[in-house]
């Protein structure tokens, strides 16, 4: 087994999060998606049912408590329902999958209640016109609904991810008053990350489109074997399935990749965005995740909103919706 070596400046940094992208095949094709996934791809890659048990057995060894699984569209992989139970088994203490609620089967639901497993939706809009256009399917904007109500429902935790694209920007303050009042407290509006689908003429330094936490104790793991720092450093490979988790948490790879964030936060550009300062910007957590070279936030005592919380760089950091 090939290894890289050791960076001493990450010898015996922790696993605090992973992610599990399991596949890349989805029933959508949304305008904005980092990882290019659509109906058309291949739902299984590199990765069986037992490389991804190892994978969650290598990070509980690590210490690792926290595990999100997403894609493409999760709850497309049949070994899905079995990972969330090996995930509780292990010990993680907080489990999430992050979905379009497109398609959740009742096996996938009675092992989501049975784990009280965390369920991360994405919605783009109030309405179906605006929604659909971003996910580029007819109806789907319903069919997410019927889930997010299901879920809430059956007593999940449930928050959405808004994200601002071409197709829906002024739709997403809307989209964020609608899902309070379904009961939904945990929202979070986002930025288009110039990733995959993402990317246009406009996108420049790669790095521009990370929060500046990667590397953080967290790690992705994709369908093709892949390891990166987190889902959107796509461009940055710090390691292999097959090499162990561990080898890329302490590798010089992921080393690298740290010194590169940090140079860029000290660049003078990086402070004049939103960018989240203190606690580290993680799914888990409701610390909003704006990227280095996102829009910039509504500033503290200007425009504003109940919705929209202040911007200032000490504390909550919000990406403008306008």
């Amino acid at each position: 087994m090939q290894s890289q070596d050791l960076a001493p400046a990450n010898a015996g940094l922790e696993l605090k999060f992973l992610w599990l992208e399991l596949t890349r095949k989805c029933n959508l094709e949304c305008v904005h998606c980092y990882t290019d996934s659509s109906p058309a791809r291949d739902l299984y890659e590199t990765l069986g049912a037992d490389d991804w048990k190892r994978a969650l057995r290598e990070a509980a060894t690590l210490d690792c408590r926290s595990v999100q699984f997403i894609g493409g569209e999760p709850t497309l992989h049949p070994e899905l329902p079995d990972l969330i139970d090996l995930a509780r088994d292990l010990g993680f203490e907080f489990i999430e999958v992050y979905t379009n609620g497109v398609s959740i089967g009742p096996r996938l639901k009675k092992h989501l209640v049975d784990n009280s497993v965390a369920l991360a939706f994405s919605v783009y809009a109030n309405a179906a016109a605006a929604h659909d256009a971003v996910t580029r399917r007819a109806g789907s904007f319903e069919r997410t609904l019927k889930s997010i109500r299901w879920a809430l429902d059956a007593g999940l935790d449930v928050r959405c991810g808004v994200i601002a694209t071409p197709a829906n920007a002024a739709a997403t303050l809307f989209a964020e008053r609608f899902l309070r009042e379904l009961g939904i407290g945990d929202i979070r509006v986002d930025v288009q990350r110039p990733v995959g689908r993402g990317q246009s003429e406009e996108t420049c330094d790669a790095l521009d489109g990370l929060c500046g936490h990667c590397a953080d104790g967290r790690l992705c793991v994709t369908a093709s074997g892949a390891l990166h720092p987190c889902v959107f450093s796509r461009f940055a490979e710090v390691g292999r399935a097959s090499e162990g988790l561990a080898v890329a948490v302490a590798g010089l790879s992921m080393g690298l990749f740290r010194d590169a964030i940090q140079e860029r936060l000290r660049k003078p550009r990086a402070f004049a965005q939103c960018v989240p300062f203190g606690d580290p910007c993680s799914p888990e957590e409701g610390h909003p995740c704006a990227p280095l070279g996102g829009r910039r936030c509504i500033p503290e005592g200007g425009e504003c909103s109940p919705n929209v919380p202040p911007c200032n760089p000490e504390g909550a950091c919000s990406p403008s919706t306008r």
